[in-house]
């Protein structure tokens, strides 16, 4: 869970098309139980829109986070983020970090995601 909300590592395909759906999936579930709160009362409809407003805005923040990940795993920072702020950039951007590979082995921003963790007796992390 601690992973979800850190910019540091890499995140491999499959795994930035579950977060995302699942970001996605969860903001529209809150957005639609929200909309339906806020005509209910319709006296606190600033109230009900701000709340809707600020779920959406921290599905963003996770959902660009898992972007900044994917772009380490092709061995680009995460500054190469502003370009989906282009109109037109951003579609082609989208399409290729979910298609392309990500870069074999180790690169500046960690160890390969496919590949497993080579344990020894003396890691401090050997799970359990």
């Amino acid at each position: 869970m601690q992973d979800l909300f850190s910019t540091r590592g890499r995140l491999r395909r499959r795994t930035y098309w579950y977060r995302s759906i699942s970001i996605y999936c969860m903001v529209i579930l809150v957005y639609a139980l929200a909309s339906q709160v806020q005509y209910a009362n319709a006296d606190d409809e600033m109230l009900g829109a701000a709340g809707v407003g600020l779920v959406v805005f921290l599905g963003m923040i996770l959902a660009n986070i898992q972007v900044i990940k994917r772009l380490h795993d092709t061995n680009l920072s995460g500054w190469w983020w502003l370009l989906f702020l282009l109109p037109v950039v951003n579609y082609g951007l989208s399409i290729g970090m979910s298609f392309v590979q990500g870069t074999r082995g180790q690169n500046r921003f960690g160890p390969d995601p496919k590949q497993p963790v080579a344990y020894t007796e003396d890691s401090p992390e050997v799970p359990a």
